[in-house]
């Protein structure tokens, strides 16, 4: 087969076999690799945490307070629908169902967010009675530094991890993913610090957590987009 060239017509040979020859297998981005990947880093964080500051008083026991296991747990299911929203969005699909799923995910990622920041907002306004530990909580910034420096420290590790994934795809909205990436690394990094926090006021984690997630969830919608566009 022959194409031709220029304005002067003169033709060259062209072919195909040449052009598959010069192919080269790519490897197809799987959402599970990229969550398997997150969960196994945030796993290796915690312990690294745990190693340097210690395990939190009652844990190595074997005594697992209700508010700490809601608390670990919300903030994982966080991080991993977070992070399936962002990476389904490195797979660009016609599929009305999968946009569907996408946009779920996404609903559901507000909605589990939000879920601290009410309850402490609850507790706050109900005048309940509170412990000076509670109070600590909430006015003793020490305290809040050091949540917010080891869940940011971990969330930057986490959401590099992420984004590093995110490019081996084709990310069709930069601006949302970003925000996905920073909610991701947020829940998965302040996931990785709650396994030392001795702190269980719902007023503390509603304060201090979701702070730490909201920081996370700005500088990926900052910092993230530039890194993904094609």
């Amino acid at each position: 087969m022959t194409i031709s060239q220029g304005n002067g017509g003169t033709t060259q040979p062209f072919s195909i076999d040449d052009l598959v020859a010069d192919l080269t297998p790519v490897n197809p981005v799987r959402i599970r690799d990229g969550i398997a990947m997150a969960l196994a880093l945030t796993l290796f964080i915690s312990v690294a945490i745990s190693f340097y500051l210690g395990i939190r008083s009652g844990l190595a026991a074997g005594n697992f307070e209700t508010i700490f296991v809601a608390r670990t747990f919300a903030l994982l299911a966080l991080g991993g629908v977070s992070a399936y929203a962002a990476m389904s969005l490195a797979r660009p699909a016609v599929d009305t169902n999968l946009r569907k799923v996408e946009t779920t995910a996404s609903r559901i990622v507000l909605g589990m967010a939000s879920v601290f920041p009410i309850l402490a907002l609850i507790y706050f306004f109900a005048d309940m009675p509170r412990s000076s530990v509670e109070a600590v909580a909430i006015f003793d910034p020490s305290i809040g530094r050091e949540c917010l420096t080891y869940s940011g420290l971990s969330a930057l590790a986490i959401g590099s991890a992420i984004t590093v994934w995110l490019r081996r795809g084709a990310v069709v909205s930069p601006e949302r993913a970003g925000w996905l990436t920073g909610l991701a690394a947020g829940g998965f990094g302040a996931a990785a610090y709650s396994l030392f926090c001795p702190m269980d006021s719902v007023v503390y984690i509603g304060t201090w957590f979701t702070m730490a997630v909201a920081m996370a969830a700005v500088a990926g919608r900052l910092v993230v987009p530039s890194l993904l566009r094609w």
